[in-house]
């Protein structure tokens, strides 16, 4: 492989890992606060979610809460989406940012 293929080949994978994977972390934090609006406008006042502050059983909270009281929204299908979507950018931009053979591939 020539160098200047090398080098595009490295720059491919810091954007996949820089603009993907953190763009898609980003549009995650953004649909949660979303699924936590959606869920403080249907819920009384004192089982209202805080939208900052996040934490493992925080997160399976709101989840169960946006299942019970969304069941025909689009913003868990989104989430999982960028769950899913997230890690691979970030795995694919580091194998080509540290070379091909870094992970077996």
């Amino acid at each position: 492989m020539t160098s200047s293929a090398l080098i595009f080949e490295r720059a491919v994978g810091a954007v996949l890992f820089l603009a993907g994977a953190s763009g898609c972390g980003l549009a995650s934090s953004i649909v949660l606060s979303d699924m936590v609006e959606d869920i403080n406008k249907l819920s009384p006042r004192e089982e209202q979610e805080s939208p900052v502050g996040w934490y493992p059983p925080k997160m399976l909270r709101v989840l169960r809460k946006y299942r019970m009281l969304c069941p025909d929204g689009n913003r868990l299908s989104t989430l999982t989406r960028l769950r899913i979507i997230g890690p691979t950018l970030a795995v694919l931009g580091v194998t080509l940012m540290l070379g091909r053979n870094f992970f077996g591939f």
